[in-house]
């Protein structure tokens, strides 16, 4: 794998638009074909195949040394060296490519670091944008919490009744009610009355 990704990439510096791995199958010596390319139908191929002729072709056109015509090559028949798209061999480097292949060496890997780059910065900067949000409910919280209202008391002597003995005394009533209650009904119980009857003549 690492292998394929490297030669694209050595490929793809060169000026090469597409790489034909041919065809593939179950065979494990294919498996490696649709993990480091993308499958194409015959249809689609040769469509892609004819944008790039008609690309080549133009960029031929371009060079005064090579009188190249796509119209012309069409005529001719297949059997013709003329009739296919100007090989453009030289293109292929020479001799050592990578003398020790890094990431930067395998197709596809600088602009996957770029997006991957992207990505965290887009969340990053959300990160912070959350912070601030957070910062900005923490300090206005705090500053509810420092502020008191004022209190608008005349007479600073002035001290409100207490009701903790009022409370105290209500408090006193209801026990002696709930012990008065209990021993009715205990006693109701006792002599045989059942649970709802007693309670209802224990109130």
């Amino acid at each position: 794998f690492v292998l394929a990704y490297a030669e694209a990439e050595c490929l793809r510096r060169a000026g090469f638009e597409l790489w034909d791995l041919g065809g593939a199958d179950r065979s494990p010596m294919m498996q490696y074909k649709p993990q480091v390319a993308l499958e194409m139908h015959r249809s689609e191929f040769l469509l892609r195949l004819w944008e790039i002729a008609r690309t080549e072709f133009a960029a031929a056109q371009e060079d005064k040394g090579q009188d190249l015509s796509l119209a012309e090559s069409l005529k001719k028949p297949m059997t013709d060296l003329g009739a296919a798209a100007p090989p453009m061999g030289e293109r292929v480097p020479q001799g050592v490519v990578f003398e020790d292949i890094e990431e930067h060496d395998l197709w596809g890997a600088v602009e996957m670091n770029q997006l991957l780059a992207e990505q965290n910065a887009k969340g990053q900067k959300a990160d912070n944008v959350e912070k601030a949000k957070k910062g900005q409910k923490l300090d206005a919280k705090a500053k509810a919490q420092k502020y008191q209202k004022p209190t608008h008391v005349k007479d600073s002597a002035y001290t409100p009744p207490s009701r903790s003995s009022g409370n105290e005394k209500e408090k006193d009533e209801k026990a002696d009610a709930k012990q008065q209650f209990l021993a009715a009904y205990q006693k109701f119980i006792a002599e045989g009355l059942p649970e709802t009857e007693a309670a209802a003549n224990a109130l």
